[in-house]
């Protein structure tokens, strides 16, 4: 007889795979740990394939024969979780009553009262098997079943799309200016990063005072990594490197030359994303660059001022990944 031994944790089962992000092995096994399972569910392994808007579940005993399939749809990565672990506990409550209902059959001979004769056995029918707990509210929607596919061995790949807007700001020289930014992403296979091009542009600044004033605009193109913590919404910090370029006019110097310079830079950030239809999400980025090569504002071989060696950014805007949940 099959008896179920209280809450057990994800461990219950003899292994958990989860391909993909949505959900992820956190949201599988906290899901699991709300279910009852039995000390039989050691022997099985359960793979959870997530896909946008879908996962593939499958269940398998220790002969690595399937047990239980299902396919799911919905674009809540908890839901799919605990969609998961339901189709778990009901495999294993089946398979209780099952066994049962096998274990139930009555072999016991009996005699007639008035010839003496020995009866046939009198075998009670078996019992149908109750029917699987009623989904709770907010479960994804079950539909046809159809063979798993064995846990890719990569990540898929998402491509992400964004453009923002904000204000730049130099602290040593008090200077704001506003920005606009366009980035193109890709996820990394084999690992949680992503990687992400990023192009920047600004509007002119005013850096000094009085007769050296110079109007600043500064154009960046870097690439950095993030690592994404969360689910929703999505906190990633990051690291970047690249390459900035500023033209410099001065203000109050006629005819004077507008030259260019130019340094690398060494950048660090933070991105938080909250997803707000399938596919989009909503962009915010707090970041600070470090500009290798300090600025001197020359003209006519006199140094009228130096320029920034630090910038802050803050961004807003829109998103869109071929990899979001």
């Amino acid at each position: 007889m099959l008896v179920c031994s209280g809450h057990a944790s994800a461990e219950a089962l003899g292994s958990v795979a989860v391909a993909g992000n949505c959900p992820d092995q956190e949201l599988v096994k906290e899901a699991l740990g709300r279910r009852e399972l039995p000390a039989q569910a050691g022997g099985y392994a359960l793979v959870v394939r997530g896909a946008p808007g879908s996962a593939e579940v499958s269940l398998a005993n220790a002969a690595g024969e399937l047990v239980a399939g299902r396919r799911l749809e919905s674009d809540d990565c908890r839901a799919l979780a605990d969609a998961a672990a339901l189709i778990v506990e009901t495999y294993f409550v089946e398979l209780k009553a099952r066994t049962e209902a096998a274990g139930s059959v009555s072999e016991a001979p009996g005699e007639s009262a008035n010839d003496g004769q020995k009866q046939p056995p009198v075998t009670a029918p078996p019992t149908s098997a109750p029917p699987p707990p009623a989904p709770p509210a907010g479960v994804p929607r079950l539909v046809r079943p159809r063979a798993p596919s064995p846990p890719a061995a990569t990540t898929p790949l998402g491509v992400l799309v964004a453009l923002a807007g904000g204000l730049d700001w130099l602290p040593e020289h008090g200077a704001w200016s506003g920005l606009g930014e366009a980035v193109v992403g890709l996820s990394l296979p084999r690992s949680k990063l992503g990687l992400e091009l990023y192009a920047v542009t600004g509007t002119p600044a005013t850096i000094g005072n009085g007769s050296n004033r110079v109007s600043r605009l500064e154009r960046r193109l870097a690439l950095r990594v993030d690592r994404p913590f969360r689910a929703e919404p999505t906190l990633a910090p990051w690291l970047g490197a690249g390459v900035a370029v500023a033209r410099l006019q001065a203000l109050d110097l006629d005819s004077a030359p507008t030259p260019v310079r130019w340094s690398p830079t060494v950048e660090a950030g933070v991105t938080l994303s909250e997803p707000v239809a399938k596919a989009w999400a909503l962009r915010a980025e707090l970041g600070c660059r470090l500009l290798v090569i300090e600025e001197s504002y020359r003209v006519s071989q006199a140094t009228i001022g130096s320029g920034p060696r630090v910038g802050c950014d803050l961004l807003g805007g829109l998103s869109w990944s071929s990899g979001s949940p």
